[in-house]
């Protein structure tokens, strides 16, 4: 992969010569407005090696965005509004940020990378069947966006570099109006009353998440909003727990639930973007699986492995690294990374990275050295084995909850035949005293996508449907205890991503070996050249 996550460049750079005809093609009054556009990110214009033009951020496009829109339209009340804030931004130490990471809800909605605050209108259905053009309802748009940024201020841009300004945000973003963040007390509570003055719409807010953008000042425009038909002395002393609870009164909604089915089913775009995120981490691993020898350091595969992702395009990790050798591989989010891996252990590596908004997150388990032992060998083959069943039962129409009942029954085999509880211990016994959380205590799948743990709110019993990307990731773990002999301290966890097919899945971190004779010879080879 290239520096730009996979894709070659889209462009040449334009000569100088060409310039200049393009200056006097325009002339120098529209050159002066399009210099003027302040936009705060990658676009087209500035980045043209990264983007297409007709794409917002990498892989999708102005028009993808705007049927995301449409979409959550459709789930709404006709007649109401959503509110979707940035994330805030956070500080390590005084005025020293933390790496900003959008709301992936606000992101999913808009393609804003930079803070501020959206409004979604959904239109009122008799509005919207009233069309005088003649066009039908499937394709005129459902929806408005109203976006709040954040006021010019030349002090802090020399600082931090320049933002969106209210023509970019028309011009690439499509909104349909634009204001600044000191017009909110005004204008969001018109946007309120208006979705509630009919008596049917609603407000669909995640009050509850405080590590919003200006979530303090939202929530109290939204509950003055919400006074109109919640009597107004309540809602000025109620708590948010109590206007959850009385959102039939109130029509405040949670947004969240629905932003969650949104992303649940991933589009065209989205699946390339996961694949590239997947084949990233997995050429990730390679990397540290050649690294890998006694005497080198946990941290320093970590190192390895966020140089390798971000040097392939990614904007960070997904999660911070697990690289967790000998019996720390037992800790399921070890994360210290701190030891000198040693002759003779195994190495567990969880680890993962976030490209153009889509995250990935891959686990393999290999010998430093570059040879399994006999019991390591015994362990690995087991969870080899959980993985490869488990795999092979994905497909539409299975969930979650029954792949890792499938996982719980192959584990208590391998339990059993390890002899970790005694020889007498059978099975069936241990799946059903759930001995087997002894040494498997963890879910053998999550819904994967612009989060590492994607869309929690979706159960884990719904069936799968095409084009759900989960993970699969059974594990074993054995205490560092005299009791399990040769076994004591061996931890094995094999996880790849996978996205759900019609005809059953595809695994999209399969680059990355996880047969024990391929690693070893990938390991060793390193090692030799």
């Amino acid at each position: 992969m290239g520096v730009y996550g996979g894709r070659r460049p889209l462009t040449r750079r334009p000569s100088l010569l060409s310039l200049v005809h393009e200056v006097l093609a325009v002339g120098p009054s529209v050159l002066r407005s399009v210099r003027s556009y302040s936009y705060g990110q990658p676009v087209h214009k500035t980045h043209p090696e990264l983007l297409h033009s007709d794409e917002i951020t990498v892989g999708i496009t102005a028009r993808e965005y705007w049927q995301r829109r449409q979409a959550l339209a459709r789930l709404m009340i006709p007649g109401s509004v959503a509110v979707l804030p940035a994330s805030s931004t956070t500080f390590m130490a005084g005025i020293i940020p933390y790496p900003y990471r959008q709301n992936p809800d606000l992101l999913y909605c808009t393609g804003l990378l930079q803070p501020a605050v959206a409004v979604i209108q959904a239109a009122d259905s008799t509005t919207e069947d009233s069309n005088a053009s003649g066009q039908s309802s499937e394709i005129m748009p459902r929806s408005r966006l109203i976006l709040f940024l954040e006021p010019p201020n030349p002090d802090k841009d020399r600082w931090d570099g320049n933002r969106l300004d209210r023509e970019a945000a028309l011009e690439i973003f499509g909104a349909e109006d634009v204001h600044y963040i000191s017009e909110m007390p005004r204008k969001l509570t018109q946007y309120c009353l208006s979705a509630l003055s009919g008596g049917h719409g609603s407000i669909y807010f995640d009050i509850n998440n405080t590590s919003s953008f200006n979530h303090a000042a939202l929530s109290t425009l939204i509950k003055k909003a919400l006074s109109s038909s919640f009597n107004a002395a309540e809602a000025a002393a109620a708590d948010d727990k109590q206007l959850m609870m009385s959102s039939q009164q109130s029509s405040l909604m949670p947004l969240r639930p629905l932003m969650h089915e949104l992303r649940l089913i991933k589009s065209s775009a989205e699946k390339v973007l996961m694949q590239r995120s997947a084949a990233t981490a997995a050429a990730g691993l390679i990397r540290c699986m050649k690294r890998s020898k006694p005497g080198v350091g946990e941290w320093q595969l970590a190192s390895e492995f966020e140089h390798a992702c971000k040097m392939a395009g990614a904007q960070r990790l997904s999660y911070p690294s697990v690289v967790a050798s000998g019996t720390d591989a037992y800790y399921t989010h070890y994360g210290r990374n701190d030891k000198i891996m040693g002759d003779g252990d195994l190495v567990l590596m969880d680890a993962g990275c976030e490209l153009n908004g889509y995250a990935s997150d891959v686990t393999r388990t290999w010998p430093v050295n570059g040879r399994f032992s006999g019991p390591q060998a015994d362990v690995y083959d087991i969870v080899l084995d959980v993985h490869r069943r488990c795999v092979e039962a994905c497909r539409p129409g299975c969930s979650i909850r029954e792949l890792h009942t499938l996982s719980t029954q192959l584990i208590s085999e391998g339990v059993r035949d390890l002899g970790l509880l005694g020889s007498s211990s059978s099975a069936d016994y241990i799946l059903n005293s759930r001995k087997y959380s002894q040494f498997y205590w963890h879910s053998v799948s999550h819904y994967l996508g612009m989060d590492t743990h994607d869309t929690h709110l979706i159960s884990h019993g719904r069936p799968l449907s095409e084009g759900s990307i989960i993970t699969i990731e059974p594990g074993l773990y054995i205490p560092d205890e005299e009791r399990f002999g040769a076994y004591r301290g061996i931890g094995v966890r094999i996880e790849d991503d996978v996205l759900v097919t019609a005809e059953g899945c595809q695994i999209l971190s399969q680059a990355v070996p996880s047969a024990r004779s391929d690693i070893e010879h990938l390991v060793i080879a390193a090692r030799l050249e």
